[in-house]
């Protein structure tokens, strides 16, 4: 059995740089859905549930090392004239990663994913009951990562160091996901995008003067000294802080109390973007058959519950920030990769295919 009843899905050691004083006992939060802030919330109460992760020790303590790697790294890079190693890159890559897929937001969304799925009639399978699937979610979501850890192998890592009085927030799902070439490129901006895109980017705030981004080298630049981007320009960080309100649960943490106005207004600036469902949903039914194909027709979800033979097409909702940094350019010979099916644009390294048979991938310009 595990140790630990509380277990966080967002980690003390990542809340800590962001709290009272930075020493991990007490924060400051704006919930979104009551417009208000709260004061000296203890750290130890935030983002955690009792055995999230469920009660296996060997999970646990592999959560735990990349927990403790993940803190040594920050109070590395937190240090003056810190350099930036390879190994704080790989740090990086796998706690934003893990982060990415383990928090409560995330097994939400995955649960979502399924109600939406199997909500019609003829669906061959019991549907459990919404905490059940939120807590299968999340032991499949660790399965996932250790099975796909690499997959962020190729994104590039830059540390952001924030020269301004405006301070980066955290949230409780902090390791937000976007895609500017996906969200602006005629041929994508309607498809869905995920981890394994083309475009992809990763903001993971460090503390409140430091930000990693990962991103797509292919597809973006950013100038940067050994890897470290000084950033002076309060709008670049007000676009950083966006994608924290856009991709967060509910609650956005902070350690300066005289902030919480602005963290406010922050939050309000952007609100209306969050979208108030994660996932779009298309049925279509079977109307016509020939001696090869089968032709279905889209309908509104309650005609499609009448009929047996049901295609659903469930599409993650992305939010799009109303801007984004200046230091994030686009390459002038930016590419990606394609092969014409429902698996969309990939980068160099996700570029492959499980199925047999599956069209080989292109490199087309991007």
């Amino acid at each position: 059995m595990a140790e630990n009843k509380n277990q966080h899905f967002v980690p003390r050691v990542h809340l800590s740089p962001f709290s009272v004083c930075a020493e991990g006992k007490a924060i400051h939060l704006f919930n979104l859905d009551r417009n208000q802030s709260f004061f000296d919330a203890p750290v130890k109460n935030q983002c955690s549930r009792d055995y999230f992760y469920g009660q296996d020790p060997r999970l646990e303590t592999a959560i735990q090392t990349v927990e403790g790697h993940y803190g040594d790294c920050v109070s590395s890079l937190l240090k003056p004239r810190a350099v930036i190693k390879d190994l704080h890159a790989t740090i990086l890559r796998r706690f934003a990663y893990l982060q990415h897929v383990r928090t409560e937001a995330a097994a939400r969304r995955s649960a979502e994913f399924a109600f939406a799925a199997t909500s019609v009639k003829g669906a061959d399978f019991e549907q459990p009951s919404f905490k059940e699937a939120v807590k299968s979610a999340v032991i499949s979501a660790m399965h996932h990562y250790a099975k796909t850890m690499s997959v962020v192998d190729d994104l590039k890592v830059r540390v952001v160091r924030n020269l301004t009085s405006v301070p980066f927030l955290t949230s409780d799902d902090p390791a937000a996901l976007a895609n500017r070439w996906h969200q602006q490129h005629r041929h994508a901006q309607h498809r869905s995008f995920g981890i394994s895109s083309a475009g992809a980017l990763l903001f993971l705030p460090l503390s409140p003067t430091l930000l990693a981004v990962l991103l797509d080298g292919d597809v973006y630049q950013a100038e940067h000294v050994g890897g470290w981007i000084d950033v002076s320009n309060t709008a670049d960080i007000l676009a950083c802080n966006h994608q924290q309100v856009l991709n967060c649960a509910a609650n956005l943490y902070f350690g300066e109390r005289s902030s919480g106005d602005d963290v406010q207004a922050i939050a309000i600036s952007v609100a209306h973007l969050r979208p108030p469902s994660r996932f779009d949903v298309v049925m279509a039914v079977a109307d016509g058959r020939t001696e090869t194909h089968t032709h279905y027709a889209v309908v509104d979800a309650p005609d499609a519950r009448e009929h047996d033979d049901v295609l659903i097409h469930v599409r993650t909702v992305r939010p799009v920030p109303p801007t984004w940094p200046s230091f994030l350019k686009f390459r002038n010979n930016r590419f990606v990769f394609t092969n014409d099916t429902g698996a969309g644009f990939r980068r160099r390294r996700t570029a492959t295919s499980s199925l047999w048979g599956s069209p080989p991938w292109r490199k087309v310009r991007g």
